[in-house]
């Protein structure tokens, strides 16, 4: 190697050890260093430290993150116009971009990545949905921040890129010493209700898969997506995650205004019946009813968007949650919108 080539290799090498240390992302490290402490610590100027930082961001050795501030106001405002409903907490982002649906997804993802960071302790079983918030909230999450976790995926079906599985794999690959549980098994949409069960109960007498489905007796906590029926996109979302035929939703929406986890809900948070859930592996809307009402367990719902409002404000009228995770112009219209139940 030339010396032209070592001093470039060992000016990447401080580049990145400067970043390391600037953001406290070396082991064992009580805090983050100041530039001046850097500087201090590597015998070189202030100035320097700087530049080499500077560098550093423009050679895409580091990204830019921009984190979601709170409404305090609006979750205690939330908190209170729903809890009679057993609504106990709520987190809601302050987004910028309000009319994009990506910009609200991620400001919600990061909300959330922050809200289990502090909330999920060693040792607890949780289970996960699949969608695109929960994949958001998964891609936010610090690594190692968490640690010694039982997670689950609490169904076993779903588009791949966003499956429950995936993300519960996804969540435990950022978890210290945590353990995954999924329900892998193929679509179960076509032939009859009874060929499903069929295949479904010897699934179950399969260790592996009655060991992840067993599971979700015991969950400490539940993290859920909510999905609405209320537009036409929507429902064709729908149809492709749950690999049916777009008139089987469109069925559906006309009884039903929202999703959780394969089943469906009207306004008024009653379950609607479909065969659709009898076809998967996942947990039931009423162990997520009986969790959100003990004082030991949680559910969490991580949701936002114009298009939702109906179907999370369903949601909390069944009593399918005791926290929501949402976006300001999504909670001001929850509270806005309170109608007598």
């Amino acid at each position: 190697m030339s010396n032209r080539s070592k001093d470039i290799e060992e000016r990447l090498r401080k580049k990145l050890y400067c970043a390391q240390l600037y953001y406290g992302k070396l082991p064992n490290m009580a805090r983050p260093l100041t530039q001046g402490e850097i500087a201090k610590k590597l015998g070189i100027s202030t100035s320097q430290v700087s530049y080499l930082l500077k560098e550093a961001y423009q050679e895409g050795l580091l990204e830019s993150r921009i984190h979601a501030p709170r409404s305090y106001i609006l979750e205690g405002e939330l908190v209170y116009t729903y809890q009679q409903f057993g609504l106990q907490q709520a987190r809601v982002a302050i987004l910028g971009g309000s009319g994009y649906e990506s910009a609200i997804i991620d400001a919600i993802g990061d909300c959330a990545a922050s809200y289990i960071e502090e909330e999920l302790k060693p040792g607890m079983r949780v289970g996960i949905s699949g969608g695109r918030t929960m994949r958001s909230m998964v891609e936010h999450i610090t690594p190692n921040k968490l640690k010694g976790l039982k997670i689950y995926s609490v169904e076993s079906r779903g588009t791949l890129e966003v499956s429950a599985n995936t993300i519960a794999a996804n969540l435990a690959a950022k978890c210290e010493d945590s353990e995954v549980y999924g329900l892998t098994i193929p679509p179960l949409t076509s032939g009859t209700i009874n060929d499903a069960q069929i295949v479904l109960d010897y699934l179950l007498s399969l260790p592996s898969i009655s060991e992840a489905y067993d599971g979700l007796n015991e969950l400490d906590v539940a993290i859920t997506g909510i999905a609405t029926l209320s537009d036409p996109v929507s429902s064709m979302k729908s149809a492709k995650y749950f690999e049916v035929e777009l008139e089987c939703i469109e069925e559906i929406s006309k009884r039903a205004v929202g999703c959780i986890i394969w089943e469906f809900f009207d306004r008024k948070g009653r379950i609607v019946e479909s065969d659709i859930h009898r076809r998967v592996l996942a947990i039931r809307l009423e162990q997520l009813r009986n969790m959100a009402r003990s004082p030991k367990k949680r559910v969490i719902a991580v949701a936002g968007g114009e298009n939702k409002v109906e179907a999370i404000q369903a949601a909390i009228y069944g009593g399918f949650m005791d926290t929501l995770i949402t976006d300001i112009d999504t909670a001001e219209k929850l509270i806005e919108s309170k109608r007598e139940y």
